[in-house]
């Protein structure tokens, strides 16, 4: 969320007319916060590190920051949105799996009418 933010920020910063200085500084920005991102994918999963860096370094084509910003931040939101979107399907998968064996165990432990099996002393 984070680094989604300063992308957003950065993003911003380049549609605002400045002077080659400013730009400069916004390219180094830039560079710093994909290098951070780029670290971050090297260490947690090679498969998207990979991806970023075809998607957004691009290393073989140079492009204006403006650019740059935008496949970032249009990159980290979309990745940030898939992970949302995962992690509310495995809630969900675990509620379901939860009520599933409830709903067996409850089965198991009572007959149709709710009373325990005939023959089973519950006495304790």
């Amino acid at each position: 969320m984070r680094l989604t933010g300063l992308s957003d920020e950065l993003l911003t910063a380049t549609r605002i007319p400045r002077d080659p200085a400013g730009l400069d500084a916004l390219g180094v920005e830039l560079d710093s916060l994909v290098d951070e991102v780029g670290g971050l994918l090297a260490d947690a999963d090679k498969r998207l590190a990979d991806e970023f860096e075809r998607v957004v370094v691009r290393r073989d084509e140079p492009r204006p920051p403006d650019l740059r910003a935008a496949a970032l931040a249009g990159w980290l939101r979309a990745e940030l949105a898939v992970e949302s979107l995962d992690e509310a399907r495995s809630q969900h998968e675990q509620q379901q799996d939860s009520l599933r064996r409830k709903l067996t165990i409850g089965f198991r432990s009572r007959s149709r009418t709710g009373l325990p099996p005939a023959g089973r002393d519950t006495s304790g």
